[in-house]
């Protein structure tokens, strides 16, 4: 009988540790390969862990409240639970001067050809005018600076980004022209030739929209990007090889499509994009 009653009291104690041990009093949260242990509140009471990145802020928060009671306001969305007041703050980003861009620029304006016409001179004489035209590539370097940019999260991963830009660009190409003037006989009556230097300096203000997709690389935040720039430029052109001011010239130009696609791991990224 003693044996008995021991065996009882051993019993219960055991089962008395166990539903101690049981008792939870914290929330172990695995997030991108990190734990995190949040401690359980008193009743009414709530705690909430950030956690952040270059790209989004996530709140895990934590809420213990009696059967029957109301909501602490936590709310799911993007299969993370964060409080009612801050999901649309969260959703959306402001980012001021976020991105300078330094690039390469190729224009493929290379083109050859000839014609000729008639017509007659101020002496009253038949000519016949023989032209050739070689012309070459256009390329250059951009710079252009992100003024103010627009993040909305549309889903956990994938963002609408829009935003302004301010940008500079200079040019250079080449080109040479010959004009020869022949009377109805064939013979040469003139024979003028010229070599063009020109230097373009592009101005430019530039609104541009897009999706990208939000992932890590290298433990990096990083970024996929499609999109559409809208650019308006005023150019200022000059054949440098001729000192007289009427080589100079002063235009505008509009371009409504500039598609783009680009990517970004961590503070540096690359793009490449056609107008």
């Amino acid at each position: 009988m003693k044996t008995f009653n021991s065996l009882f009291v051993l019993m219960i104690g055991f089962s008395s540790l166990l539903a101690n041990a049981q008792k939870a009093d914290s929330v172990i949260v695995i997030y991108d390969n990190q734990k995190t242990v949040i401690p359980v509140p008193a009743f009414g009471s709530q705690t909430t862990v950030k956690m952040a990145d270059s790209i989004q802020i996530i709140e895990i928060g934590v809420s213990r409240k009696r059967a029957g009671d109301k909501s602490t306001g936590m709310v799911q969305a993007n299969d993370l639970f964060i409080p009612d007041n801050k999901t649309e703050k969260a959703r959306k980003q402001v980012k001021w001067f976020s991105q300078i861009e330094v690039g390469y620029k190729k224009c493929f304006s290379a083109e050859s050809g000839w014609g000729y016409t008639s017509y007659t001179n101020q002496d009253g004489i038949p000519v016949k005018l023989v032209y050739d035209v070689n012309m070459s590539d256009i390329t250059g370097y951009q710079l252009r600076v992100l003024l103010r940019e627009n993040v909305t999260m549309l889903r956990e991963r994938i963002s609408f980004n829009s935003g302004f830009k301010l940008g500079y660009a200079q040019s250079f190409s080449n080109a040479y022209t010959n004009d020869s003037e022949y009377d109805t006989t064939g013979n040469l009556l003139s024979d003028t030739s010229r070599f063009y230097n020109f230097r373009s300096n592009n101005f430019q203000l530039v609104y541009e929209a897009g999706f990208a997709y939000h992932f890590k690389a290298f433990k990096q935040a990083s970024t996929i990007s499609i999109g559409n720039s809208f650019s308006y430029s005023i150019i200022w052109v000059k054949d440098v090889n001729d000192l007289e001011r009427g080589s100079n010239y002063l235009t505008s130009f509009t371009s409504l499509v500039h598609p783009y696609l680009g990517a970004e791991i961590g503070k540096f990224g690359f793009r490449i994009s056609m107008d």
